[in-house]
């Protein structure tokens, strides 16, 4: 994702490759930490090592076990670690900022071998850009491994976290500058879930107090009124 400088990869790898000490309790399993005696250059060396093998392994293991994912929903999950960019403001910029906005259902997930999802999305209602049916939207995150490779969670990006298949949203989108064809949401400011026809933004967008009880169609107008006026 262009926009976003991953971090949970690292994180993944500290707990994929044991880097630190941790006891279980359940079982009473030390893992040592194999860093323990290293300058820090070797540890950089070891665990840039580590970060290489990942994902060369990732593609084929995403692969395998995304065959046998039936209901996504239901895996275990993980927020991941990332630095991303000041989130827009006000709900005017974040209109202006988005290429295009839809109130849409997300049908199907497809978990990348790179570590993001695709997810394809029927459009309900084009809010502001131009009128599509569907649509493909890269989210950060996707299929991630157990340190023994056997167990599937899914990482995310809490603020833009993947919508799972049948989940109803109004998206915040740009085109992607990596995958043509398909669009990046709006990081924090980009994904209001819809129940009962009013949206539920996330919690790490700085104008959801304000958005009350706002509606679908009260978003639509808003939307029509800003770009009607530019």
């Amino acid at each position: 994702m262009h926009r976003l400088q991953i971090l949970a990869f690292a994180v993944l790898l500290v707990l994929a490759f044991g880097v630190g000490t941790i006891y279980a309790s359940g079982g009473g399993k030390v893992i040592e930490n194999p860093d323990i005696g290293r300058t820090r250059a070797e540890t950089e060396a070891a665990q840039l090592e580590n970060s290489k093998e990942f994902w060369a392994r990732l593609p084929i293991w995403t692969a395998e076990h995304a065959k046998t994912v039936v209901d996504p929903e239901k895996l275990p999950r993980f927020a991941m670690i990332a630095s991303i960019a000041d989130p827009l403001p006000t709900l005017n910029e974040s209109i202006k900022a988005a290429t295009l906005i839809v109130d849409g259902t997300v049908e199907s997930l497809q978990f990348q071998g790179s570590g993001g999802t695709v997810g394809t999305v029927r459009v309900n209602r084009t809010v502001k850009g131009p009128e599509t049916n569907t649509l493909e939207v890269l989210w950060p995150g996707g299929l991630r491994p157990n340190p023994g490779w056997d167990d599937v969670s899914i990482a995310y990006l809490e603020e833009a976290p993947i919508v799972f298949p049948g989940g109803r949203v109004v998206l915040f989108l740009e085109p992607s500058a990596t995958n043509k064809g398909q669009y990046e949401v709006q990081v924090s400011t980009g994904t209001y879930f819809v129940e009962n026809e009013l949206l539920r933004p996330l919690e790490a967008n700085p104008f959801a107090t304000s958005l009350g009880q706002m509606s679908v169609d009260g978003l639509s107008n808003a939307a029509a009124n800003l770009t009607g006026a530019q």
